[in-house]
C-alpha cells in the first residue's frame, strides 16, 4: 500500500483576501530595510510598528502555514527592530539630587496655523520656565513677547516657515544664531541659579524628498558638530522638531556622536496630531549633562504637531 498524501489545505477566500491586505505593509517593512541608503526606505522605518500591528490578523491566520506564517513573523521581527535598539538606547534618568532645576516645553504651532489665537492662548496658559517653538509668527511674537511668566526670550528674524523662538522664565545670559544649511538653530544659555543650562532650539527640514532627507541630515550633522562635548562642556538641552524618529539609522549617528539621550520612559507621538497616540514622535528632548523627567504631550489648537513637555534637572557633580 502506498502511504497517504497528506491532503492540502483548502482555505477561504477571506483568508487570501485578508493577506492581500497586508501587502503594502509587507513592501513597507522590507523598504525599511534599505533607510540607510534610501529616502524610501526612510520614510518607511518611521512607520514600522504601524505595520507590524496591520501584520497581526494574518500572522494568527496563518500561523500554521510554513511559508506564510515563516515570512509574517520574518516581517514582523524586521519592523520591530530598529525600535527595539532604540529603546534599549541609554536615557537622562534622574540620578542624585537636583541642584538646578526647570521645567520645559517645546511646540511646532504649525506655520499656516488657521486657528492662532487659540494656539496663541495655550501656549500663555503653559506654567513652563523654557519654551521652545517652531513655524511662529510675527503675531506669535507679538501675543507673547510681553508675557510675564517669560522676561527673558530670543525670537530668530526670518518670518517663514523656519522661524523659531525661545521663551524663558530664567535669565538668559547669552544668546546666538546658527545657520545651518538654510535653518536657524538658536543657542542660549540660561542661568538656573545654581548651574547654566546650554539650551539649543531646532527645527530640522522636512524630509518630504530625497533632496530635503539629504539637507535635513547634513543640518543634524552640523548641529552634532556644534555640540562637539569640548566645545560645550557644560550640562546641555537640545529640543524641537528633528523631523526624524529614533528608528532612522541617521538618528542613531547623530546621537551617538553627541551623547545626548532622550527622557526615561515612553516618547509620547507628536505628529500628526489627528492621529493622537498612534502617530509618530518627531519632536523631542534631549540632554547631556542633565538629567529628564519622563515626557507627556499636550494638544496645540489648529497644529499638526502635539506639544511635548517635562522637565530638566542638573545634579552636583
Amino acid at each position: 500500500m502506498t502511504p497517504e498524501q497528506p491532503r492540502a489545505v483548502v482555505r477561504p477566500l477571506w483568508h487570501w483576501l485578508l493577506l492581500a491586505a497586508t501587502i503594502w505593509p509587507m513592501l513597507g517593512i522590507m523598504l525599511a530595510q534599505l533607510s540607510a541608503w534610501t529616502w524610501y526606505g526612510e520614510l518607511c522605518v518611521h512607520w514600522t510598528v504601524h505595520g507590524a500591528v496591520a501584520l497581526l490578523p494574518a500572522m494568527v491566520v496563518f500561523r500554521r502555514d510554513a511559508r506564510w506564517g515563516r515570512l509574517l513573523f520574518i516581517l514582523l521581527v524586521l519592523a520591530l527592530l530598529p525600535w527595539l535598539q532604540s529603546s534599549w538606547s541609554p536615557r537622562a534618568e534622574l540620578i542624585g539630587t537636583p541642584i538646578a532645576q526647570a521645567t520645559i516645553a517645546t511646540a511646532n504651532v504649525q506655520f499656516y496655523n488657521g486657528d492662532r489665537t487659540a494656539t496663541q492662548a495655550t501656549l500663555a496658559a503653559l506654567d513652563v520656565d523654557l519654551l521652545a517653538l517652531q513655524e511662529v509668527t510675527t503675531s506669535d511674537e507679538a501675543a507673547l513677547r510681553s508675557h510675564p511668566r517669560w522676561p527673558s526670550q530670543v525670537w530668530s528674524g526670518r518670518a517663514d516657515v523656519t522661524r523659531i523662538a525661545l521663551l524663558s522664565s530664567r535669565r538668559i545670559v547669552t544668546h546666538s544664531m546658527h545657520t545651518f544649511d538654510g535653518v536657524t538653530v538658536i543657542e542660549a544659555l540660561v542661568d538656573l541659579g545654581e548651574s547654566p543650562l546650554r539650551v539649543f532650539v531646532v527645527h530640522t527640514t522636512s524630509p518630504s524628498d530625497p533632496g530635503l532627507t539629504a539637507r535635513r541630515n547634513r543640518q543634524l550633522a552640523l548641529l552634532a558638530r556644534e555640540l562637539d562635548l569640548e566645545r560645550h562642556p557644560e550640562p546641555v538641552l537640545v529640543l524641537g522638531d528633528f523631523n526624524i524618529t529614533s528608528a532612522a539609522p541617521m538618528w542613531r549617528t547623530f546621537i551617538g556622536y553627541t551623547g545626548l539621550r532622550r527622557a526615561p520612559g515612553r516618547s509620547p507621538a507628536s505628529w500628526p496630531s489627528v492621529l493622537g497616540p498612534f502617530g509618530i514622535t518627531i519632536d523631542h528632548m534631549l540632554a547631556r549633562g542633565a538629567m529628564l523627567s519622563p515626557v507627556t504631550d499636550f494638544f496645540v489648537p489648529g497644529s499638526d504637531h502635539r506639544g511635548v513637555r517635562g522637565s530638566v534637572s542638573i545634579t552636583a557633580p
